[in-house]
């Protein structure tokens, strides 16, 4: 079965600038290419100077996007899992990670539904999760 992913950029929308009230200062989302979300991570990880290792691992749920730095160093040190909050991914902590990684290994990944990881559909219904 084939079914066509559609990953999310942020964007301000000019148009609702002219309404009143909370809702000209919010921003929507509109649909964007995973090959344009996947140029973007690639231009924003040339920031990082740690050697990375970027791959999907399969769940049951779709491919989960990761990044694991390669500092073999520091393997006997205890591990770091960085996990984004609401609306972000990996590329979140691009200004941190060299100085994370400077004496441990570490671990981010881009929870189901967000960043490069997959989309996964739930119920709508009550009666679906059951």
């Amino acid at each position: 079965m084939s079914s066509t992913r559609v990953e999310h950029q942020f964007i301000e929308d000019s148009q609702t600038s002219a309404n009143s009230g909370l809702g000209s200062y919010l921003p929507r989302w509109r649909p964007t290419s995973a090959s344009d979300l996947a140029s973007a991570e690639k231009r924003v990880f040339k920031f990082i100077k740690t050697p990375l290792k970027l791959y999907n691992t399969s769940t049951s749920h779709g491919n989960l996007w990761s990044l694991q730095t390669l500092n073999e160093v520091c393997k006997t040190r205890k591990t770091l899992v960085l996990l984004h909050g609401m609306g972000a991914g990996v590329a979140l902590w691009v200004q941190n990670l060299d100085h994370l990684a400077q004496d441990r290994r570490v671990f981010a990944l881009d929870l189901l539904g967000f960043g490069r990881s997959a989309r996964p559909h739930f119920p709508t219904s009550v009666a679906g999760l059951c």
